[in-house]
């Protein structure tokens, strides 16, 4: 954007950007952080979309939060794309995995594993769901993100879950559906500031469910599919149900 902004050529052009979510709130939600650095953060992604005529979003959640952190006067010029709210239960074609009496339900997730994205909250439902059904399930994630965040890891020694739960590299696309045939459903537990959410969006069209958290843009792309895969609100009971 800085580099956008400085280029003489754009300066006689019309401009539009992208908003894929507010920087300053996704650093300081993985841990403390200097509230100076913060501000300048949140100071410079404000001047990017200033100097833009149009801001697009990919939800209404994502809106909401350029007029929470950026004023009212970008919020004016937002665009929401309208794609998420084309989904209709006749479009999508679920597959629902056959399977023998004792094989394990299994669970698919892959992204970031940052603390908002709430892995920790995905264990301790798998740790509920453990004691009632045979479980599995598949995390990818890239490396540095286990690394970096030590909780994550001590979560999952302390409920046992080594022969339950997997914890894969960073995945492509060819890996992603090779786990997603493998897999009975998608878990998106985000915990907060998830704009939009792509990985739902890839888990619907290789065919598998997806439950999601009653949080961010979670609730506009699974509720116009069925409300049921909203979970109740963010705890690992809630999920596990």
């Amino acid at each position: 954007t800085l580099y956008t902004l400085l280029h003489p050529v754009t300066w006689t052009k019309k401009r539009m950007t992208t908003f894929h979510g507010a920087y300053h709130l996704e650093v300081s939600s993985s841990g403390p952080k200097s509230n100076v650095k913060l501000q300048i953060f949140k100071f410079l992604q404000k001047i990017g979309l200033a100097a833009n005529q149009k801001v697009i979003t990919y939800s209404r959640y994502a809106k909401q939060v350029i007029a929470d952190n950026f004023g009212e006067e970008i919020y004016e010029k937002t665009i929401t794309f309208p794609g998420i709210y084309g989904f209709t239960s006749n479009k999508i074609r679920l597959r629902i995995r056959k399977k023998s009496k004792n094989s394990p339900f299994v669970i698919l997730n892959f992204g970031r594993a940052e603390p908002r994205k709430g892995i920790i909250t995905l264990l301790k439902a798998i740790a509920i769901l453990k004691q009632k059904i045979p479980i599995k399930a598949y995390i990818a994630t890239p490396y540095e993100y286990l690394h970096q965040y030590h909780d994550l890891l001590k979560t999952y020694e302390e409920l046992n879950l080594f022969d339950t739960v997997h914890f894969i590299h960073k995945v492509n696309k060819k890996q992603k559906e090779d786990l997603a045939q493998k897999s009975d459903v998608f878990i998106m537990p985000s915990l907060d500031l998830e704009t939009f959410g792509i990985t739902i969006i890839e888990a619907i069209e290789m065919g598998l469910p997806v439950i999601g958290m009653p949080t961010g843009a979670i609730p506009e792309i699974l509720k116009p599919l069925d409300k049921r895969l909203i979970s109740k609100n963010t705890s690992p009971e809630a999920l596990a149900n």
